[in-house]
């Protein structure tokens, strides 16, 4: 299974389409969810645990205004979900390190202020 994880991540890593990038991040973190239910030992939990980090720091380079890839507007929500619900541990603590990250991460927040309030209003 932890090959099935990589090649879902990098091909997240690959694509440029914005559908095809999160299908592929959250099709990778239902695996290790999976994974991490059929009690892997402390070896495979530690090679999990560093791919989801490290692509996770993958995704907040990304989000950079300065990126290579530029940012759709359609997409804020499932990039939110990701970053601040699904890997909010690993973005906390790459966060932490990395002062960067922190800023890519803080104007990525920023973008989003106005739909997110907007949403939150429609509910």
């Amino acid at each position: 299974m932890l090959s099935e994880i990589r090649e879902l991540f990098s091909c997240f890593e690959r694509s440029s389409a914005h559908h095809e990038r999160v299908k592929s991040f959250r099709n990778a973190l239902d695996k290790i969810k999976e994974f991490m239910m059929s009690s892997p030992d402390k070896e495979e939990i530690e090679i999990t645990n560093n791919l989801k980090l490290a692509y996770t720091r993958k995704l907040l380079e990304q989000i950079s205004p300065e990126s290579e890839i530029p940012f759709p507007e359609e997409y804020w929500i499932d990039y939110a979900k990701i970053l601040l619900i699904e890997c909010k541990p690993e973005v906390e603590e790459i966060v932490a390190k990395n002062s960067q990250l922190l800023r890519n991460l803080n104007l990525f927040k920023e973008s989003i202020k106005g739909d997110l309030q907007e949403f939150v209003r429609m509910l």
